[in-house]
């Protein structure tokens, strides 16, 4: 819903958006929250980068569930054995695979929507970050009006 003011008549009307713009608006938010997670990572600030994250987080892959405490346990765990010194986000994922759509997948056990954000990596970082592959796979909800990351696959 959208309120406006006519400056002439002194009047507040309300139209509703359409649906699209709503869903444009959320995948442009999840697609942010992921770009902000991924440079908090690149400069090696583990404690932004998990504010990306939901509370607990699934790694769908490996069929567990971790906290976003032992999440930046293992991110600094690869800082102390990655040097990532003048890698942009374009360097670690390809840009062009990003897609970020509304899925089904989750949205009645999180109790709302859900968004898919998909991306290839360009680099292998699966030795320090289990859950890292080619193929990143991240899911969203909205969590007190930001976007966080609740599964991974």
């Amino acid at each position: 819903v959208s309120i406006t003011l006519d400056p002439a008549s002194g009047r507040l009307s309300q139209a509703t958006l359409a649906p699209a713009a709503g869903e444009a608006e959320n995948a442009q938010a999840v697609r942010d929250a992921w770009t902000g997670c991924l440079a908090a990572f690149l400069s090696k600030n583990a404690d932004v980068a998990v504010t990306f994250m939901d509370d607990t987080v699934q790694l769908l892959r490996m069929r567990q569930t971790v906290s976003r405490g032992e999440l930046e346990a293992s991110f600094n765990g690869t800082f102390e054995t990655t040097d990532f010194g003048g890698l942009a986000l374009e360097d670690l994922v390809d840009p062009d695979t990003v897609f970020v759509q509304r899925t089904s997948d989750y949205e009645g056990d999180v109790g709302g929507p859900v968004y898919l954000l998909g991306a290839r990596a360009r680099m292998d970082l699966s030795d320090t970050i289990p859950f890292w592959t080619t193929w990143q796979a991240y899911y969203f909800r909205p969590v007190s009006g930001d976007w966080k990351i609740f599964a991974i696959r």
